[in-house]
């Protein structure tokens, strides 16, 4: 996707977003992007609880793609939905939970413990702490993406 059509996607998340009740963070690459580090963003990534999910994607209106429902696969499983803003997807994916390499699934910290508030625009926005979505990274078997959020 274009730069300014992710950069306006997170601007419709943010605003549509903010002052909503749900408990919510941009994660992935748009995170790592919204922390200065360089790379190519393909869709937005929101994480919230699992009831934020559903809340967060009557919010956003949009055109919705995926209604949000649990779903599983080899290494995640949430209550996940992607909705287009314009050109661009947002993935949602709420109550994640990561398949550790012993088998057992982990429920990460509540949300609000893990972000950050980082300047967008003129907003602030909640995101990924670095530290948490490199680690996110290496649960997922990504050691290289994990190495790019560090600045290695």
């Amino acid at each position: 996707m274009k730069p300014e059509e992710i950069d306006q996607a997170v601007w419709e998340v943010a605003s549509g977003l903010l002052d909503s009740q749900a408990s919510w963070m941009f994660t992935g690459s748009v995170a790592a992007a919204l922390h200065g580090v360089p790379v190519r963003c393909h869709d937005v990534d929101v994480e919230c609880d699992a009831q934020g999910a559903y809340l967060i994607q009557d919010l956003l209106g949009g055109t919705v793609l995926r209604p949000v429902s649990f779903s599983a696969a080899e290494h995640v499983r949430s209550h996940f939905g992607r909705t287009r803003l314009g050109p661009a997807i947002v993935e949602i994916m709420g109550g994640l939970e990561i398949r550790l390499e012993s088998g057992t699934w982990l429920s990460p910290a509540p949300v609000a413990d893990r972000r950050v508030f980082e300047p967008f625009r003129d907003l602030r926005v909640p995101v990924a702490a670095r530290p948490e979505l490199a680690l996110f990274y290496r649960r997922m078997g990504r050691p290289d993406k994990a190495r790019q959020v560090d600045g290695e």
